[in-house]
């Protein structure tokens, strides 16, 4: 089966243009719709992204402000290890409180609360 010019050429000359612009048409239009639903797949895939990192950084900032500040949003004060002064329990962390005693967490939260007359939503009756 060698290629014979003399017998294919007229052969592939032979095109229906109809046919040929049919052909085309549908390879244009399918090339279009390939097109649009790569750049709906880019775009749906860059809002999930962006959605999960929104979701992380307000989890993340929950978690920041669960650990390093109060109900009320004020800081916590400076914390070392050392032994409670209020309970007498020695603790990993102990608050340092400007106008009072050394306490640990638990007692901190019971003396903050008191001095500023905080009252906890859910507790409220």
């Amino acid at each position: 089966m060698l290629f014979r010019p003399s017998i294919a050429a007229p052969a592939l000359l032979q095109v229906d243009p109809k046919t040929l612009g049919l052909n085309l048409c549908l390879i244009i239009s399918g090339l279009f719709v390939l097109t649009l639903a790569g750049a709906f797949t880019y775009a749906s895939w860059t809002g999930i992204k962006t959605w999960i990192a929104i979701v992380r950084t307000r989890r993340g900032r929950e978690e920041y402000l669960r650990k390093f500040r109060r109900a009320d949003g004020k800081p916590y004060p400076p914390a070392t290890h050392g032994k409670c002064e209020h309970c007498g329990v020695q603790q990993g962390k102990i608050y340092h409180v400007d106008s009072g005693p050394c306490v640990c967490p638990d007692c901190y939260e019971i003396y903050w609360r008191r001095e500023t007359g905080w009252v906890d939503e859910n507790q409220s009756g």
